[in-house]
């Protein structure tokens, strides 16, 4: 294919047909080593008595390992163990589904302190990100 064959268009997202497409196409590439990116949605919420979300976690599971994509606990139930109890319950979930490992981000400015205090170990930081500010990525073992 030459470079009048295609053209190159910037766009805000892709739609959820072009993202499809996009995550063909890495998939395609991944057979020859025997993988699929096929991760599994997965989420622990907290609610009150109305069924009112007060924090939750969000997140997947794909090729054993964990991944936390978000985690939030309302200012009101802050220091309560409500956060822990939803990371063990997402550890959990991930150990039953064949996960050996975690993986997540979050900044200086956030919970890397409580993500320690869970057995979480930094693996990269990004500086300035944002200014000012480091992001941290960590990992887990969860055997």
């Amino acid at each position: 294919m030459n470079k009048d064959d295609f053209q190159i268009v910037s766009q805000a997202a892709p739609s959820d047909d072009e993202l499809g497409v996009i995550k063909s196409i890495l998939n395609e590439q991944h057979q020859d080593l025997g993988l699929k990116w096929a991760p599994q949605p997965l989420s622990v919420l907290v609610r009150d008595a109305e069924g009112k979300v007060l924090g939750g976690l969000s997140g997947s599971t794909n090729w054993g390992w964990l991944h936390v994509d978000l985690l939030a606990v309302s200012v009101a139930l802050r220091g309560a163990g409500v956060g822990s109890k939803l990371l063990a319950d997402a550890e959990e979930i991930a150990r039953q589904r064949g996960c050996r490992y975690s993986f997540l981000d979050t900044f200086s400015f956030q919970a890397l302190g409580f993500y320690e205090k869970h057995g979480y170990d930094i693996y990269g930081v990004l500086d300035d990100f944002p200014t000012g500010a480091q992001r941290y990525f960590l990992k887990k073992s969860l055997q």
